[in-house]
């Protein structure tokens, strides 16, 4: 039998009806997530003799404004915007809504539900509710949140299940392993004396460990030879003309490593460029991390990444809209020597040994690269 993205959309719509309305659909992007939600829709509107009311949870607002009424409009439920059967919110309206009745909540991206945003729930009364996630997160509390909110019905159709079975296209995972600078190399070691120092005289420094965890993080969030990699990447794949996406970790560094940018406080105006083709690079921080739907992308480069599962997906999520016959590529930058090793080896966990390929990127290739600020 072939598996493509409707008979998994299909197993969606099943598994909720079934559960009387109650489904977490764990979908790698690319299958149809949005689609799957839209279909319940559809079946709950044929159903009601009257209207519905539906309210769609969405995490940012280029998704409430501009991704998911798209997929609606291009699937004809613009009518159901129109008469407000269908609601779009972002996470923050959800702290004035109080003592409402809604037939379907939809909860977009739901791996970053919070305390805050799980309180809504409590507050008013949802018939049925479906949670949408490219993969779950890695606090025990938050997925203790989303059970109680599925009655614990998951579907899981994960990357690995997703590139065997062919319904998306294939991708490969390079980690591009970088040396430190000598200089680098010693501020390293310092922070690592203070570390120990502090893990030394626990319980009592407590405060103090959490701040040179802190500190270390930052370090390696900002190392200058990962800046400088990242702006030696990014110069390759203008030369070969490819159209890529980067991310990095703040906002400084992504207007030293492009001219086309994307962050918190800034206009999406280039974003919407970079989706409609007219220019072939963006590099963001913090933004269309997940939800985004970019057409024609299959290379990204990744400055940074922590050590939850769930980010380093989500990130790959963007490379997932091609044809079944392409294969996109992540590059990963990491600086071999430290914490950063730890982490990348932690967000691979689950991804197959096959599609992770590493490479070491010699110094010289980039540590001569100025950076202006």
């Amino acid at each position: 039998m072939e598996i493509n993205r409707s008979y998994v959309q299909e197993l969606g719509l099943s598994s909720f009806l079934k559960n009387n309305g109650f489904l977490f659909a764990e979908f790698i992007m690319g299958i149809g997530k949005t689609k799957l939600a839209i279909d319940i829709m559809m079946r709950l509107r044929q159903e009601q003799l009257h209207s519905m009311r539906c309210l769609y949870i969405c995490h940012t607002v280029v998704s409430r404004d501009t991704t998911i009424p798209n997929e609606l409009t291009k699937w004809g439920m613009q009518p159901l915007i129109d008469n407000r059967e269908i609601e779009l919110v972002q996470y923050e309206a959800l702290d004035n809504m109080k003592d409402q009745v809604f037939d379907l909540v939809i909860f977009d991206e739901c791996h970053l539900i919070t305390e805050r945003r799980y309180s809504f729930f409590e507050r008013n009364r949802c018939g049925r509710i479906l949670l949408l996630s490219g993969t779950r997160p890695d606090n025990p509390e938050k997925m203790r949140m989303i059970r109680n909110l599925c009655r614990g019905n998951i579907l899981v159709y994960d990357l690995t299940t997703a590139t065997r079975h062919g319904t998306v296209n294939d991708i490969l995972f390079k980690l591009v392993e970088i040396d430190m600078s000598e200089s680098e190399n010693e501020e390293y070691a310092r922070i690592i004396k203070k570390l120990q120092l502090a893990q030394s005289r626990m319980p009592a420094s407590e405060m103090w460990l959490r701040t040179v965890v802190n500190e270390r993080m930052w370090w390696v969030y900002k190392n200058r030879s990962k800046l400088q990699a990242m702006i030696y990447m990014a110069q390759g794949m203008r030369e070969k003309s490819r159209r890529f996406l980067m991310f990095t970790t703040t906002k400084e560094q992504a207007d030293i490593i492009s001219p086309y940018t994307m962050y918190s406080g800034k206009s999406d105006k280039e974003f919407k460029l970079f989706c409609a083709g007219e220019i072939d690079e963006l590099c963001s921080v913090k933004q269309i991390e997940s939800g985004a739907n970019i057409p024609n992308l299959r290379y990204a480069i990744a400055q940074q990444i922590n050590s939850k599962k769930h980010n380093v997906r989500q990130l790959a999520g963007r490379l997932l809209r091609g044809t079944t016959d392409e294969v996109a590529t992540f590059w990963v930058i990491v600086l071999r020597s430290t914490i950063d090793e730890s982490w990348v080896y932690d967000a691979m966990k689950g991804i197959p040994k096959e599609k992770v390929k590493r490479i070491r990127l010699d110094r010289k290739e980039f540590s001569q690269i100025p950076l202006y600020t």
